[in-house]
């Protein structure tokens, strides 16, 4: 009976261990506000894409790409920090969650973009683009 009860708490433990993580790093960062044409998104974790929405919701390492006459706009939850992204675009919006505010990062690819950035307790926003 020992054994088993052992084996019990294990798992237990386990679950509890694994819910955590997955809870920690699935902090949303930001909220699709608009969306017209064929907009897609990746979500770091996945190579699939799916088609993107109002509403949808961004977590660290998505990647978004707009195909077109396409155009989508992001919001993150911390500021109501703004980004516009245009057709024929392509970025990874990056962000982790720090005391009261988003560390962002936003790695274009390629493409148009537009920010309205507000700023916030620990004003922490970056973008990146390839050295051409």
């Amino acid at each position: 009976d020992t054994m088993r009860i052992n084996s019990h708490v294990r798992i237990i433990l386990f679950l509890i261990f694994f819910l955590l993580n997955w809870a920690i790093a699935a902090d949303p960062i930001a909220v699709i506000v608009k969306s017209r044409g064929n907009v897609d998104l990746f979500r770091s974790n996945s190579s699939k894409s799916l088609s993107m929405k109002k509403g949808h919701v961004l977590y660290d390492g998505d990647k978004i790409r707009t195909g077109p006459g396409a155009f989508c706009a992001v919001k993150f939850i911390d500021d109501k920090s703004l980004l516009r992204i245009k057709e024929n675009s392509s970025c990874i919006i990056e962000g982790k969650r720090e005391k009261d505010y988003i560390n962002k990062n936003i790695l274009v690819e390629i493409g148009s973009f537009f920010t309205s950035l507000f700023k916030s307790r620990g004003f922490r926003k970056k973008a990146s683009a390839p050295h051409l």
